[in-house]
């Protein structure tokens, strides 16, 4: 999957250009990193796009089911077909595309994490250790 990988070039970037330039220079991470998962299928992009512009949003596919006009089990197949990843997990890597940025600039994770659509700070910071190995204070800084 190329998310870790991508991420460990944006913290590299990081490091190198500081918070303001990094903002300037990669803001538009998260819609090159969801293009490149997005599918083609209407169903799919209708979800894709709306959770583009709502990343805290936590309707489940049975939720999706009758807006986008397919089952939960056909969602379900057609995000497995189309991005290689499933629903949740997804929705997961969307929401660590929006976090880059405003962690860089110094955003509150309290603040990033309600926003997002998490529960609490620490189970945005619980996913964020899985999918990255390390806790966002600690991204940032090496």
């Amino acid at each position: 999957m190329a998310a870790p990988r991508q991420a460990r070039i944006v913290r590299r970037r990081v490091r190198r250009q500081g918070r303001g330039r990094f903002h300037r220079r990669y803001g538009g991470f998260r819609r090159r990193y969801c293009r490149y998962v997005r599918s083609r299928d209407r169903r799919v992009l209708g979800v894709c796009e709306i959770l583009l512009g709502e990343p805290e949003n936590n309707d489940t596919l049975e939720n999706w089911g009758n807006p986008v006009g397919a089952s939960a089990r056909t969602l379900a197949r057609l995000f497995r077909d189309e991005t290689g990843m499933g629903f949740s997990q997804w929705r997961q890597q969307l929401r660590l595309a929006e976090a880059i940025s405003p962690l860089a600039q110094g955003r509150p994770i309290n603040v990033l994490a309600n926003s997002l659509g998490y529960q609490s700070p620490s189970a945005f910071i619980a996913m964020f250790k899985k999918t990255l190995g390390e806790t966002p204070r600690r991204y940032l800084a090496d």
